[in-house]
């Protein structure tokens, strides 16, 4: 990808770096590795860069450079989708808590232990779906959206409570099927609308 060095914002612990393409914008944070007492005497510092958001279209996602596969994140929002319209149709309580400990999983970095994700690797293999490269961070922080979805679910259901969970259930199932059919990533959306709100 052809990158222009755009702008670059320097303190003595925090540079922020941002490349821009046509599309996309990456937006980098350099953290100061601290080298000690021989830093000091040689007179040098050392940086590594992280990425922290990358900007398309004007939404901003978080960004780490990770590739995973695209279809495999999208059959899982498919699996999402139906056991979410079966909790929907069957009010069955066990549904919402698997959910929160699925997402769990694959919001923290513990992907390998998500059983939706095996599913998916299962349905990759049997009908041979190429993949598609994808960023893993907007997908990460669209699992902590789903763990939090679901998470209010089950609390929802514990206090007795009769419309809310329907009523999340009905949104989460609504994600999950956009995410699925169409590639459509809702937690870059509360992302961007984060950002709004702390800046």
């Amino acid at each position: 990808m052809n990158k222009a060095l755009r702008s670059i914002k320097t303190d003595f612990e925090k540079l922020k770096v941002i490349f821009s393409s046509k599309e996309k914008c990456y937006e980098f944070a350099a953290y100061k590795v601290p080298l000690g007492d021989l830093g000091a005497f040689f007179g040098f510092e050392l940086f590594y860069l992280k990425p922290i958001i990358m900007t398309n279209n004007n939404i901003e996602c978080p960004v780490d450079l990770v590739v995973i596969n695209e279809r495999k994140a999208r059959l899982t929002a498919g699996s999402v989708f139906i056991l979410t319209v079966i909790y929907l149709f069957t009010g069955l309580w066990a549904i919402p808590v698997f959910l929160v400990l699925d997402f769990f999983v694959r919001g923290f970095n513990l992907g390998r232990y998500s059983l939706l994700n095996f599913i998916s690797d299962k349905l990759i293999r049997i009908f041979s779906i190429r993949p598609k490269a994808t960023d893993q961070a907007p997908k990460r922080f669209a699992a902590k959206i789903g763990f939090l979805f679901s998470l209010s679910i089950v609390g929802s259901l514990f206090f007795q409570f009769q419309t809310a969970p329907l009523i999340i259930a009905l949104v989460l199932a609504t994600f999950a099927l956009l995410e699925s059919v169409m590639g459509f990533c809702a937690g870059c959306y509360v992302y961007s609308f984060y950002l709004k709100i702390i800046k």
